[in-house]
């Protein structure tokens, strides 16, 4: 309907467009199209607070030539409305909500309540309008909060002729625009300050700590209504009562309290007494400094009948002080040196308490085992572990032995002893870390020479599990090449050797090879064997008289050879092989 208005006056413009420029021609035009499209002009009647734009000569008051609903022309009479917008503020601040025609659309009849709820109710995410709904809130319905009577400046609202029952505009967010001030003007008006919005009591947001009176002790189990009176006059309405929260008396405890003493020790009566009961007797009343025990640390916090028992003046009197032993029980069972006084057990504690300890790294240096390299950084629970001792737990300090096995697992099971003997792991490894090893394997059965000087010690030395454990061995690791090499020669030139009383065939490598390298040989064929090369037979290469022997894993044959002449002479080369 709409569109047909729109075309209407494209119409009018296109009959002046045409020459029909005379004032009585286009009148005549005018009225003609107005009888004959009457029926189709009207998409019906605007709402009640529209109703004063009906009429064609309105249409371009809300729409644009060609175009629908224009949003700008809208916001051109919602004068309110566009400033929340610019502002930022509010529902329509959102671009989903600008397009005016979505939610509110016209010429559905005067009563017509001018917005269109998609779901069938009012069903928007509030917190779009830039005040979420949270607690009871969200079970309220929008006139329960959109109404006028909580509208703080209806005066703006009437001037722009809104009508304050079905606006949703003009509500502020502070607490006491909706609700009444319950407490008389006493507290903040930031009421979330105590209350929540899921409910007003419990006020659980309340902490007495910020309060200038705050509880401690038995206060904190007296009812509010035992410090906090009800009053009446600041009527409120029909409500004329009120709990008073300020302008209590608090300064000194007989404004509550009635005083039994009658006066005589004043009105201080925090000097003997505490909160948490008047029975319990405030200890630091009483100067403990001028008796021969002055009172420290935690020997502050005990109980009288702690240390005073018995019965009348005897349990001031002839009290056992001087040893620390005289009130507490030697928590090591005996483990430091009995030559140690019991007053010095303020070398490692204090009166603040057994914990920590003050016994530091200084002190440790000078015991028989003092710290050194990474022990420094281990903490002491590390090496000084709960164990029981004379039936009961207590920390140990004293060890039978200081050495390196007391603590750390012999990973070489012995093995190691008899060469590092009194140095021990210290032989190999510093203590700073135990993966720096320092060690002369010249010393050994097998010296280091050669390539075999760059190769790392887990070439040789790498741990097996031996009947479950894990072992690193170093005195019972063999020493013949077999045992890290292979033996290409196929035991050509093996020998039987006694180990461990067994015999076992091993090849001698040393006579023919060095550790610099496989193929630095020391073999002296007049030397080292049988046939010595005289004349042409120094000239003849190894391969003419050691060929090679295919197979699985072919080989050079060294032993035993044909040393008869006809053996290779006189045969061709291929008899030879």
């Amino acid at each position: 309907m709409v569109r047909l208005h729109l075309d209407f006056l494209t119409e009018i413009e296109s009959v002046m467009q045409k020459g029909f420029s005379h004032p009585f021609i286009a009148v005549f035009w005018l009225v003609v199209m107005v009888s004959t499209t009457l029926g189709q002009l009207s998409p019906g009647k605007l709402s009640r607070v529209h109703q004063k734009l009906e009429g064609i000569e309105h249409c371009t008051d809300c729409h644009s030539r060609g175009r629908q609903l224009d949003p700008q022309k809208c916001l051109a009479c919602h004068t309110q409305l566009k400033f929340r917008i610019e502002s930022g503020k509010g529902l329509h601040a959102n671009t989903e909500y600008q397009q005016c025609a979505k939610c509110h659309p016209d010429h559905l009849g005067r009563d017509f309540d001018l917005i269109h709820w998609e779901q069938g109710k009012p069903e928007i995410d509030h917190k779009l309008t830039g005040w979420p709904l949270k607690g009871a809130h969200k079970e309220l319905k929008c006139r329960d909060c959109h109404t006028s009577k909580f509208i703080p400046n209806p005066t703006v609202l009437k001037k722009a002729g809104k009508d304050l029952n079905r606006t949703f505009l003009g509500l502020d967010t502070r607490c006491l625009s909706c609700h009444r001030d319950e407490h008389r003007g006493q507290l903040s008006t930031d009421c979330l300050t105590c209350h929540t919005m899921e409910h007003w009591k419990p006020a659980s947001n309340f902490d007495h700590t910020r309060a200038r009176f705050r509880l401690t002790g038995a206060h904190r189990n007296v009812s509010c209504t035992k410090c906090h009176p009800s009053r009446k006059d600041k009527p409120l309405g029909k409500d004329r009562f009120y709990t008073q929260f300020t302008g209590l008396a608090f300064r000194s405890c007989t404004a509550c309290h009635r005083d039994v003493h009658r006066g005589k020790f004043g009105q201080q009566c925090q000097k003997c007494h505490t909160t948490a009961t008047w029975q319990r007797f405030n200890q630091n009343a009483f100067d403990h400094s001028r008796t021969r025990f002055p009172l420290k640390g935690q020997h502050q916090r005990l109980k009288c009948s702690a240390c005073h028992k018995g019965r009348g003046t005897q349990k001031f009197r002839g009290l056992a002080f001087e040893q620390c032993r005289d009130c507490h029980s030697d928590y090591h069972k005996g483990q430091f040196s009995s030559k140690l006084a019991d007053a010095d057990c303020d070398i490692c504690h204090t009166e603040g308490g057994f914990r920590p300890s003050k016994f530091s790294l200084i002190h440790h240096q000078k015991t028989r085992f003092p710290l050194e390299g990474a022990h420094g950084a281990i903490p002491c629970a590390e090496c000084h572990r709960k164990r029981t001792i004379q039936r009961r737990q207590t920390i140990q300090f004293k060890f039978a032995s200081l050495e390196c096995t007391t603590c750390h697992t012999d990973v070489h099971s012995g093995e190691t002893t008899k060469i590092a003997g009194a140095k021990g792991c210290r032989y190999c490894h510093n203590l700073d870390s135990w993966s720096e090893i320092r060690f002369d394997h010249q010393q050994t059965r097998f010296p280091l020479k050669g390539k075999h000087q760059n190769v790392s010690c887990t070439k040789c030395h790498s741990p097996k599990n031996i009947q479950g454990k894990t072992r690193i061995l170093f005195q019972t690791a063999s020493v013949f090449c077999q045992s890290c090499h292979q033996e290409p020669h196929h035991q050509q030139f093996a020998q039987n050797v006694r180990v461990k009383n067994r015999t076992v065939k091993l090849t001698p490598c040393e006579t023919c090879h060095v550790p610099t390298g496989w193929h630095q040989l020391v073999f002296d064929h007049n030397r080292d064997s049988r046939f010595p090369l005289e004349g042409a037979h120094a000239e003849v290469s190894c391969s003419e008289c050691h060929p090679t022997v295919s197979g699985q894993q072919p080989f050079v044959r060294y032993r035993p050879l044909d040393r008869r002449c006809q053996a290779c002479h006189g045969k061709t080369k291929e008899n030879r092989s």
